[in-house]
């Protein structure tokens, strides 16, 4: 998990003795091993994860774009553990790193009948160059130890708890740092926000913020990763349906594609006229309320769209087309939840022009990502 607990007694005790004598380990489950009556209501303020059904991240790592993106899906999964079963909920993680899928991993929670959220493993592929690599990180309660702690019910200053904390497999420690903080959400100010510090195996230091309502919202490792959530599912969603002039231009974005590839010059001219014409449309109070990464993107990709156009270079054109459709369908999403369907037209159309330039490994990625996407369904459903 870049983002369980102790496997008897003994290991308890251990964990005490490592925190200092201002902190309470509250992650006990080796003692007294919690209720799961409803396991799958998942709906701890600081960590709404039956809620919260769609997250977009975005940030840096080591100075490259970072976007994770985080759904519900529909299925439950039940884990055998310590001679019962608790039914827990699945999400999907995914993380792009400069466009290039680098880890899919399928997580599995639960909440007790005290509104503690713990976690039960994860099912995790690395990836390099669109293609499995490895399964690092992977684990699962029962198999191979107790579930983690995610989130206490009531976190206070100086608890310590353990996502994660399988011997000689994966380990994280976290202490509260303060429940009093703000930070700056998509729709202004978030108060009440949870700063965690994280310890994990490998002696690396996250920063941790969980915001109420969202769950964990930011993650810092200083010099190598900030990313932090720009939309989530229902928080953000803006109306029922996309506006008519931003369906036309993922439309028209989609026909560039075309036009670029039958070297239709003329014809390319006057749509990329039109596609400014559809945002311009969109409307300046309707931009002006959407999340603004998504706005920037969109204005790029339109403006560099236009200067290629206008050199008439097709394959460029073609290239950013598609760019252009994608950071529309992030748009999208924010009206009618993600739109996967589309999203996979695009990236069908992309692979095309990767498959032309025999870039094997970017056809992989494409590939890769798009059958992420088909396992997924649109959580607003």
């Amino acid at each position: 998990m870049r983002r369980t607990l102790a496997v008897g007694v003994a290991a308890a005790a251990l964990m005490f003795a490592s925190a200092s004598s201002a902190s309470l380990v509250v992650d006990d489950v080796g003692i007294r091993p919690p209720d799961f009556s409803e396991p799958t209501t998942v709906d701890n303020p600081l960590a709404p994860l039956s809620q919260v059904v769609h997250a977009v991240s975005l940030g840096e790592d080591h100075g490259t774009p970072l976007r994770i993106e985080t759904t519900l899906l529909p299925e439950t999964k039940s884990i055998r553990w310590k001679g019962g079963s608790t039914e827990v909920i699945v999400s999907q993680y995914f993380a792009l790193v400069g466009g290039e899928l680098v880890e899919v991993t399928y997580d599995w929670y639960a909440q007790d009948d005290d509104g503690n959220v713990w976690y039960f493993g994860e099912d995790v592929v690395n990836y390099k160059d669109g293609k499995p690599a490895n399964d690092h990180g992977s684990w699962i309660t029962g198999t191979d130890g107790p579930p983690g702690m995610l989130m206490p019910a009531d976190p206070q200053v100086g608890d310590v708890f353990h996502p994660e904390n399988i011997p000689g497999l994966v380990y994280e420690e976290d202490r509260v740092i303060s429940t009093t903080e703000t930070i700056k959400g998509p729709q202004g100010p978030i108060d009440g926000v949870l700063e965690v510090r994280e310890e994990r195996k490998d002696g690396t230091v996250e920063k941790k913020y969980w915001a109420p309502g969202y769950g964990e919202f930011r993650a810092v490792t200083p010099g190598e990763e900030d990313v932090s959530i720009v939309f989530t599912l229902p928080n953000e969603i803006q109306s029922d349906g996309s506006p008519f002039a931003l369906t036309e231009l993922q439309q028209h974005a989609a026909g560039a594609f075309d036009l670029a590839r039958d070297a239709r010059t003329e014809d390319l001219g006057d749509l990329a006229i039109t596609m400014f014409e559809d945002w311009r449309a969109y409307g300046a109070a309707e931009q002006a309320i959407a999340i603004k990464p998504y706005v920037k993107a969109v204005d790029d990709a339109l403006a560099r769209l236009a200067r290629v156009v206008a050199t008439r270079d097709t394959e460029a054109s073609a290239q950013l087309a598609i760019e252009l459709e994608l950071a529309v369908l992030d748009i999208m999403a924010t009206h009618d939840g993600p739109p996967d369907d589309l999203r996979i037209d695009a990236l069908e159309r992309r692979r095309i022009l990767e498959d032309e330039a025999d870039d094997r490994a970017a056809v992989a990625n494409t590939k890769a990502l798009i059958e992420v996407l088909q396992d997924r369904e649109n959580p607003i459903d």
